[in-house]
Protein backbone atom coordinates (compact mmCIF):
# COMPACT_ATOMS: atom_id res chain seq x y z
CA UNK A 1 0.00 0.00 0.00
CA UNK A 2 1.43 3.70 -0.67
CA UNK A 3 0.80 4.95 2.16
CA UNK A 4 2.54 2.31 4.09
CA UNK A 5 5.47 3.26 1.72
CA UNK A 6 5.36 7.12 2.01
CA UNK A 7 4.32 6.79 6.14
CA UNK A 8 7.60 4.96 6.77
CA UNK A 9 5.55 2.01 8.87
CA UNK A 10 3.31 -0.70 7.92
CA UNK A 11 -0.77 0.45 7.65
CA UNK A 12 -2.91 -2.01 9.59
CA UNK A 13 -6.37 -3.17 9.07
CA UNK A 14 -7.83 -0.50 11.61
CA UNK A 15 -6.28 2.44 9.18
CA UNK A 16 -7.93 1.15 6.26
CA UNK A 17 -11.27 0.77 8.20
CA UNK A 18 -10.47 4.79 9.51
CA UNK A 19 -8.64 6.64 6.83
CA UNK A 20 -9.31 9.89 7.91
CA UNK A 21 -8.20 9.65 11.73
CA UNK A 22 -4.98 8.11 10.15
CA UNK A 23 -4.45 10.66 7.74
CA UNK A 24 -5.27 13.42 10.63
CA UNK A 25 -2.24 11.32 12.60
CA UNK A 26 -0.19 11.18 9.51
CA UNK A 27 -0.15 15.25 8.72
CA UNK A 28 0.68 16.07 12.50
CA UNK A 29 3.36 13.87 12.72
CA UNK A 30 4.53 15.06 8.93
CA UNK A 31 8.07 16.41 8.43
CA UNK A 32 7.77 17.68 5.29
CA UNK A 33 4.75 20.19 3.73
CA UNK A 34 2.84 17.84 1.74
CA UNK A 35 -1.01 17.27 1.01
CA UNK A 36 -2.18 13.18 1.19
CA UNK A 37 -5.03 11.62 -0.22
CA UNK A 38 -5.81 8.15 1.07
CA UNK A 39 -7.94 6.25 -2.03
CA UNK A 40 -10.46 3.82 -0.97
CA UNK A 41 -14.33 3.48 -1.14
CA UNK A 42 -13.86 6.62 1.23
CA UNK A 43 -11.45 9.11 0.61
CA UNK A 44 -10.10 11.71 2.90
CA UNK A 45 -7.85 14.65 1.22
CA UNK A 46 -5.86 16.95 3.25
CA UNK A 47 -3.52 19.60 2.43
CA UNK A 48 -0.67 20.90 4.18
CA UNK A 49 -2.49 23.83 5.98
CA UNK A 50 -4.36 21.29 7.39
CA UNK A 51 -7.47 21.53 5.76
CA UNK A 52 -9.66 18.46 4.87
CA UNK A 53 -12.21 16.56 2.27
CA UNK A 54 -13.81 13.38 1.45
CA UNK A 55 -14.70 11.99 -1.22
CA UNK A 56 -17.69 9.56 -0.34
CA UNK A 57 -18.77 8.44 -3.74
CA UNK A 58 -16.84 5.79 -5.15
CA UNK A 59 -17.49 2.22 -6.13
CA UNK A 60 -15.79 -1.38 -6.01
CA UNK A 61 -15.78 -0.85 -9.99
CA UNK A 62 -12.82 1.66 -8.86
CA UNK A 63 -11.03 -1.08 -7.69
CA UNK A 64 -9.36 -3.03 -10.44
CA UNK A 65 -5.77 -3.18 -11.51
CA UNK A 66 -4.38 0.21 -13.30
CA UNK A 67 -7.63 2.22 -12.21
CA UNK A 68 -5.26 4.36 -9.09
CA UNK A 69 -2.26 5.42 -12.13
CA UNK A 70 -6.02 6.60 -14.06
CA UNK A 71 -6.30 8.86 -11.00
CA UNK A 72 -2.55 9.74 -10.55
CA UNK A 73 -2.96 10.83 -14.35
CA UNK A 74 -5.85 12.86 -13.94
CA UNK A 75 -4.19 14.68 -10.71
CA UNK A 76 -0.99 15.17 -12.74
CA UNK A 77 -2.98 16.28 -15.83
CA UNK A 78 -4.63 18.66 -13.83
CA UNK A 79 -1.76 19.83 -11.95
CA UNK A 80 -0.21 20.59 -15.42
CA UNK A 81 -2.97 22.81 -16.64
CA UNK A 82 -2.34 25.15 -13.58
CA UNK A 83 -4.49 23.80 -10.51
CA UNK A 84 -2.98 24.41 -7.63
CA UNK A 85 -1.67 20.97 -6.36
CA UNK A 86 -3.86 19.95 -3.39
CA UNK A 87 -7.08 21.16 -5.48
CA UNK A 88 -5.93 18.93 -8.53
CA UNK A 89 -5.99 16.45 -6.26
CA UNK A 90 -9.37 16.59 -4.96
CA UNK A 91 -10.75 17.25 -8.29
CA UNK A 92 -8.44 14.23 -9.57
CA UNK A 93 -10.70 11.87 -7.11
CA UNK A 94 -13.62 13.66 -7.85
CA UNK A 95 -13.74 12.68 -11.04
CA UNK A 96 -12.59 9.44 -10.87
CA UNK A 97 -15.37 8.85 -8.70
CA UNK A 98 -17.66 10.53 -11.06
CA UNK A 99 -16.11 8.41 -14.21
CA UNK A 100 -17.24 5.30 -12.00
CA UNK A 101 -20.41 6.16 -11.36
CA UNK A 102 -20.59 6.66 -14.54
CA UNK A 103 -19.37 3.69 -15.63
CA UNK A 104 -21.51 1.87 -13.38
CA UNK A 105 -25.05 2.97 -14.16
CA UNK A 106 -24.16 1.57 -17.83
CA UNK A 107 -22.00 -1.50 -16.93
CA UNK A 108 -23.01 -2.52 -13.51
CA UNK A 109 -20.18 -2.50 -10.51
CA UNK A 110 -18.00 -5.02 -11.41
CA UNK A 111 -14.22 -3.69 -11.42
CA UNK A 112 -13.26 -1.77 -14.47
CA UNK A 113 -10.57 -2.07 -16.89
CA UNK A 114 -8.38 1.43 -16.34
CA UNK A 115 -8.64 2.03 -20.40
CA UNK A 116 -12.50 2.49 -19.59
CA UNK A 117 -12.22 5.22 -16.64
CA UNK A 118 -9.47 7.02 -18.52
CA UNK A 119 -11.68 7.18 -21.47
CA UNK A 120 -14.54 8.52 -19.22
CA UNK A 121 -12.43 11.19 -17.92
CA UNK A 122 -12.58 13.88 -20.60
CA UNK A 123 -16.54 13.55 -20.86
CA UNK A 124 -16.61 13.90 -16.94
CA UNK A 125 -14.84 17.19 -17.05
CA UNK A 126 -17.79 19.29 -17.74
CA UNK A 127 -19.71 18.14 -14.65
CA UNK A 128 -17.51 19.40 -12.56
Amino acid sequence: MSASFICGRPVAHQVIVNRMRYLVEQMDEATMQVGMALKGPTTPIASPEGDFWCQVSGNAGLGASGSSDVLAGSMTGLAARGVPLVQAAAWGVALHALAGRRLAKRQGRAGFPAREILREIPSAMPAM
